[in-house]
């Protein structure tokens, strides 16, 4: 039986978010710096070259911290790890450590492996949204408190 940990919201931040950001912010900005922009009157050359150290900035955080998003699934003592175009599996016992971002949002979980996987030594996802999880950002996600159970995993 697997049963899926991330959550369904993942396609959105890994995928069409940064889409829309990169397509978007960058079609402003060169349409800024093209003097499409003319009311009331064009913006000053230090002005666009903000908005471009911003737009090529803000696309490479936006594109590092997407990028390592996987939609995880639990299946007995097996995680299934999925990246559009790669399926990996990774034992239970060779996590050797869980942590949660809990101010960050959307919150994720971060599972260290070793040794380490095809897809690195950390698995990051977007856990399914749990209601008490929600409204207490100082208690730890149901998923973490499953995945330390399942594990041994204390800390």
């Amino acid at each position: 039986m697997n049963e899926k940990l991330s959550s369904s919201v993942t396609f959105y931040h890994k995928v069409l978010l940064p889409f829309l950001w990169i397509t978007g912010f960058g079609a402003g900005t060169l349409a800024m710096w093209l003097g499409k922009f003319s009311q009331p009157s064009q913006p000053p050359d230090t002005g666009k070259l903000m908005f471009l150290v911003a737009w090529v900035l803000g696309s490479l955080f936006m594109l590092i911290d997407t990028i390592r998003l996987k939609t995880v699934f639990l299946d007995k003592d097996v995680l299934v790890i999925k990246n559009f175009a790669r399926v990996i599996k990774v034992r239970l016992r060779n996590v050797k450590r869980i942590s949660e971002s809990r101010l960050m949002r959307p919150k994720t979980i971060t599972l260290t492996v070793y040794p380490t996987s095809e897809f690195g030594e950390r698995i990051t996802f977007i856990p399914k949204a749990k209601f008490q999880a929600i409204f207490n950002i100082w208690s730890e996600h149901p998923i973490v408190m499953k995945l330390r159970e399942s594990t041994g995993i204390q800390e």
